[in-house]
């Protein structure tokens, strides 16, 4: 397990140039640089160790201040009234005031109209977490995915001023916590973890928040919902006049991909069209698969008129073979993806997608491991229909 290296700032994917590269390359959305590994303040005010503290403003003074006295246990619950801790920290109400509406902008501190201000739910001791993606997935640093994942996550625990870890493998988290040199760390998020790798996750010896894996008794699990969405996916195509609409699935060994195939196969009922055995092919959550799947579709007589994918990659994957065949995109086949990668709005034509919130999935992950809660808690998705998505062909 290895502390993160300094760093900050949001990746974005960025798309090379449609004529530049292979056939196959064209188009590819660059996977965004990989995130400095460790959390930056990622606060609505600006961060003390850029201003020497002399010539800091004096609210945001303190504001640091009241910050270290929260994060530190010495303020909780219900703060002092404004006459107290304008005392305390020697300023004028209005400056205080002013440090306090900041925190609680940045969710520190609430608000409570007629009772007073109050250190949030989310707030309290800092704290070090470890974030372990599942060391199988090859190349998971350069997966777009997990690089927005990643990143929010840091971000997330940025505003509460929590610090991360990364673990590299379950066996060498596992002896360096039993050895006692992890003692500081709080809990464990495991990500992508699928039905032959979650159960060895049990030898871990501090609490366990699970993300987009297989469930496990008694530990909390974080999850995308896709449902609702994809039910909107397929019932949009049939409204624009598609028929043979098919499905790029993921693989049968991650929830995600079982799911997503069941929640396809439900809307499909729901709006009424057929299924046979060609309407789904199973793979990677990966471009190629969307591109060997799109071959197959297209070298059919009756090819489909519409690709509902498990991901974002395999959609980026059906657009290059298509473009590559002479094929347009939203006109001859319309293409919709899952996930809502940053890259979707960068490649050209825009990818339509079934959109995650990564800021509250972030955040419904951290309150796992704040409340330790068993069960599944899930943050919908969202149909967002862009020029991918288009009337079906006469």
């Amino acid at each position: 397990m290895i502390e993160a290296a300094p760093g900050g700032g949001l990746p974005i994917a960025r798309a090379r140039h449609p004529g530049a590269g292979s056939s196959i390359d064209r188009c590819r959305p660059l996977p965004p640089p990989m995130t400095p590994l460790h959390p930056t303040k990622a606060s609505s005010v600006p961060s003390a160790s850029k201003t020497p503290p002399d010539r800091q403003p004096l609210y945001q003074r303190v504001l640091e201040q009241l910050r270290a006295d929260v994060q530190g246990g010495e303020l909780h619950t219900r703060l002092p009234s404004e006459p107290e801790l304008a005392l305390r920290y020697r300023v004028s109400r209005m400056t205080l005031r002013r440090a306090i509406s900041a925190l609680v902008e940045d969710g520190l501190l609430e608000s409570r109209h007629g009772a007073g201000t109050f250190v949030s739910t989310n707030a309290g001791p800092a704290r070090t977490v470890a974030l372990m993606i599942n060391p199988v997935i090859d190349k998971a640093a350069d997966d777009p995915y997990f690089q927005q994942l990643v990143s929010h996550l840091l971000h997330a625990c940025a505003r509460r001023g929590w610090t991360v870890r990364l673990a590299s493998s379950i066996e060498s988290m596992s002896s360096r916590l039993s050895s006692g040199r992890g003692a500081s760390v709080a809990a464990c998020i495991a990500v992508a973890f699928g039905t032959k790798a979650v159960d060895r996750l049990g030898t871990i010896p501090i609490p366990l928040v699970l993300v987009d894996s297989d469930p496990l008794p008694d530990v909390p699990l974080v999850m995308p919902d896709s449902a609702a969405a994809l039910k909107a996916a397929v019932l949009r195509l049939a409204q624009l006049g598609h028929r043979r609409i098919v499905h790029s699935a993921g693989p049968a060994y991650a929830m995600t991909g079982r799911e997503r195939l069941s929640e396809f196969r439900s809307a499909m009922k729901i709006a009424g069209l057929p299924m046979s055995e060609r309407t789904v092919i199973t793979g990677p959550f990966d471009m190629q698969h969307g591109y060997s799947a799109m071959a197959q579709w297209g070298s059919q007589p009756d090819r489909p008129t519409a690709v509902v994918c498990a991901n974002d990659l395999m959609a980026f994957g059906a657009i290059h073979w298509l473009t590559e065949h002479g094929l347009v995109v939203g006109k001859d086949v319309s293409i919709v993806g899952c996930d809502g990668l940053t890259a979707c709005s960068l490649v050209w034509p825009q990818l339509s997608t079934l959109a995650l919130d990564f800021t509250a999935f972030a955040e419904a992950i951290l309150q796992a491991v704040l409340d330790k809660r068993p069960g599944i808690r899930r943050i919908p998705l969202v149909l967002i229909e862009r020029e991918s998505m288009g009337p079906a062909p006469r």
